[in-house]
């Protein structure tokens, strides 16, 4: 489990961008959070991934402090919102070069872009002539071949068309059923309906609604997201 209690974050020029944010998050549970470019989400992240200390306030991974960075950092996979490969070698080359750096487990190159739903004929095709569909798949593939027990994914939705969107549902409900947990955060309120377990919205900063997504409160999730 990620625990984060009292999380805050201000940067040198006086911005608060995180206020005692204190919140859970388990294996085999989607947590989507939401929240106005602005609002924190990405500062949440850099923090969970390590990249950025927290000003006050505490996280620990399955018990393990930030300062544990070894331990942490190899039970947390990331995607980003723009995928970050080499575009002169083929998504094979790609994901097993990326799978080395992250010490990949015991899952094949091919079953993990099958897993994804790129298409075999693309395996060996040079990435700078895939879509953004594919290219997040692809992204999805180097993720799960770290097989980290904590995934966050960062607008995983952005760009792709809605057959894509389709398969990034079907994925998530795999991952947690391999008992993967997993962060999203998107603009997206329709898929963070179809998804999340629980939805976490942070407003300038603050953690303002932390709730499991079938409650009566979360029916008019427009008002919440857009107040």
């Amino acid at each position: 489990m990620i625990e984060m209690s009292e999380l805050c974050k201000v940067y040198s020029n006086g911005h608060k961008a995180l206020t005692a944010v204190t919140t859970t998050f388990r294996e085999s549970e989607i947590c989507v959070l939401l929240g106005h470019n602005g609002a924190g989400k990405t500062t949440l992240f850099k923090i969970l991934l390590n990249l950025i200390p927290p000003t006050r306030g505490t996280v620990t991974v399955d018990d393990f402090p930030l300062q544990n960075a070894i331990e942490v950092n190899r039970r947390i996979g990331y995607l980003s919102e723009k995928v970050s490969v080499y575009e002169d070698l083929t998504a094979m080359q790609n994901l097993i070069f990326f799978g080395q750096l992250g010490n990949g487990g015991s899952a094949t190159t091919e079953e993990l872009l099958k897993a994804v739903g790129l298409d075999p004929r693309f395996f060996h095709q040079r990435v700078a002539s895939f879509s953004k569909g594919m290219r997040q798949r692809l992204g999805l593939a180097i993720m799960l071949a770290k097989e980290a027990k904590y995934l966050l994914l960062d607008e995983p939705t952005t760009g792709l068309d809605p057959k894509s969107v389709h398969d990034l549902r079907e994925l998530t409900s795999k991952m947690k059923a391999m008992g993967r947990g997993m962060l999203i955060a998107t603009h997206d309120l329709y898929f963070a309906r179809e998804v999340a377990d629980r939805i976490l919205v942070l407003r300038e900063g603050v953690l303002v609604s932390d709730t499991e997504s079938d409650k009566p409160e979360l029916k008019n999730l427009e008002t919440l997201f857009f107040q």
